[in-house]
């Protein structure tokens, strides 16, 4: 998944019809932590979104990352385990505390 879509439709009833404003959000699948995910993808679907005007720097500079709940659970312990870390460590993963929320079994996009 590259790119996520919401359209929000208001209704004009006195007019019969509606009004539809819609949103596209790219999502990309960061790397956090020890948490660095495998991306895959096949040539054919690239081709597609390049003759699409698909805009890759956005795609990686600016997309929502996210985590599954296997990585989140991997990156919590990593960020429990910094009340016994060291400033170098500290350092390292101070990117990773300002954005990410751990609470409880909640996905949050960052």
């Amino acid at each position: 998944m590259v790119q996520i879509g919401l359209s929000a439709f208001i209704e004009i009833p006195h007019e019969n019809r509606y009004r539809v404003h819609t949103f596209n959000f790219y999502v990309y699948p960061g790397s956090f932590g020890s948490v660095n995910v495998k991306f895959l993808c096949q040539a054919s679907a690239l081709e597609f979104l390049c003759r699409h005007n698909f805009d890759f720097n956005k795609f990686i500079y600016d997309g929502i990352s996210y985590l599954n709940e296997e990585q989140e659970k991997v990156l919590c312990n990593e960020i429990e385990e910094l009340s016994v870390a060291t400033d170098a460590e500290w350092l390292v993963y101070s990117r990773i505390i300002s954005s990410v929320l751990c609470v409880g079994n909640s996905h949050r996009l960052l």
